[in-house]
């Protein structure tokens, strides 16, 4: 509907409060309805009765805030007997995944001892394989001669004593000391003419001699060559160490010293029992 001023007439928006050509305030039409101004002057009884019949609406209670529409709504606490009965479901869920889950590692098991059992057995195989083939290669490898039992690495004299121990169990040896002796007289003679010839190589050969002969010379006399040696190597040092001394005490050096008197000394710690 078209809206006009009440003073002047004039044609007005609907939204307008003052006239633009009067400039008077305008009046603002109630546009509550005549009956709901009636209904709100009478009593209740027939606000009661009006709604009955269906000539008004009745007025709806104001919701409380956060307070539940109907008892749909409402939040129902659970019993004692509902709570009960949900943690006896929860603990019967449990048991029923883990008994699930061992069903399914005892059916992959199986599989798994399988692999296991497979594995091992690849392993024993090549075990197998690798000490059949280090037997093959100890047959290959296998020594020539008894005597390559005798480590290389052992000292000369000793090596001298077990190659003979060796030999001598197959009767490659000399039946007494006595044969000994002779083979010893017979290699220092052998030792002296290469002496006599000034060559080196044959002397250090023949010297070789003397002294492997001596080894087994040892051996015959139920003797240790090294033994022997050592116990000679301790009392040289004994006895040179005591000229060393005396020499010392009378204020002499061994530069300053001649041979008959070290010798001198000498014979003086032998018989010193040194």
């Amino acid at each position: 509907m078209a809206k006009f001023c009440m003073f002047c007439g004039q044609s007005l928006p609907d939204a307008a409060l003052f006239c633009p050509s009067c400039g008077n305030k305008q009046q603002v039409e109630d546009t509550k309805p005549k009956n709901e101004e009636i209904i709100e002057e009478e009593d209740s009884d027939e606000l009661d009765l009006l709604s009955q019949f269906g000539y008004i609406k009745p007025k709806q209670p104001k919701k409380p805030p956060f307070a539940p529409t109907s008892k749909k709504e409402e939040v129902e606490k659970p019993t004692p007997k509902e709570s009960e009965q949900s943690l006896e479901l929860e603990m019967l869920t449990k048991t029923y995944n883990k008994e699930t889950s061992k069903k399914e590692t005892v059916v992959e098991t199986p599989v798994k001892k399988d692999k296991v059992q497979e594995k091992k057995v690849e392993e024993t195989s090549k075990k197998i394989e690798l000490t059949v083939k280090k037997e093959e290669n100890k047959d290959k490898t296998a020594p020539d001669s008894i005597l390559d039992k005798v480590p290389k690495s052992l000292p000369s004299l000793m090596q001298a004593e077990k190659l003979q121990k060796k030999a001598s169990k197959y009767g490659f040896d000399w039946e007494n000391p006595e044969q000994v002796f002779k083979k010893l007289q017979e290699e220092l003679n052998e030792l002296h003419d290469a002496y006599k010839e000034k060559n080196k190589e044959h002397i250090s050969e023949e010297l070789g001699d003397v002294i492997f002969v001596l080894s087994r010379l040892a051996t015959h006399l139920d003797i240790s060559a090294d033994e022997s040696l050592r116990k000679v190597n301790n009392k040289f040092r004994r006895r040179f160490g005591f000229i060393e001394k005396s020499l010392k005490e009378t204020g002499r050096t061994l530069e300053t010293t001649t041979v008959a008197e070290m010798e001198e000394k000498w014979q003086e710690a032998k018989r010193k029992g040194l």
